[in-house]
């Protein structure tokens, strides 16, 4: 198992995020060399573990290349977009990501809000100001009522393509 840079292929050094590369020596007819399976981790030091086993450790998995966001040349996930979001208690559980063309300048995002909160203008300007400061990115906040975006019984899709793709 190790990472790499996913525009050079370079392997990336312990501690560095990156595309995960396995190799499953343990199949016996054809055995998988260098798999790039499109998960984001990093690989951590090594430490021997009490029970013996020798394996390397990774970190959790940060996301998959296909999730990947650029916005203005910086580029991140969607999970960085609910960790900045979460740090604004004033917000609901449910945003979306809105991409209506295919190379974004700004993050153009729906986020629900709590009844109680007052000012929404000095909101969004708070979560504006949070997504330069974090990931330094520009971005559009448009509020909706709680319960304002559709919920889902299983996974939620986070990022709105509003483009037609022809």
């Amino acid at each position: 198992m190790e990472t790499v840079n996913p525009e050079s292929d370079e392997m990336l050094p312990v501690g560095e995020e990156g595309e995960l590369v396995i190799t499953n020596l343990i199949r016996r007819a054809i055995p998988r060399i260098r798999v790039r399976i499109s998960d984001i981790a990093k690989m951590l030091p090594y430490e021997p573990c009490l029970c013996g086993r020798t394996h390397p450790k990774m970190s959790k998995i940060r996301g998959r290349m296909a999730h990947i966001l650029n916005i203005g040349g910086k580029k991140f996930f969607p999970i960085d977009v609910e960790e900045v979001l979460g740090t604004v208690p004033e917000l609901g559980y449910d945003y979306q990501i809105i991409k209506d063309k295919p190379d974004l300048d700004r993050l153009k995002i729906k986020v629900e809000y709590k009844p109680e909160s007052q000012d929404l203008r000095s909101l969004a300007n708070r979560i504006e100001e949070a997504f330069h400061n974090k990931l330094g990115i520009q971005s559009q906040v448009d509020f909706v009522a709680k319960g304002g975006i559709p919920r889902t019984l299983f996974k939620a899709q986070r990022v709105i393509a509003a483009y037609d793709n022809k």
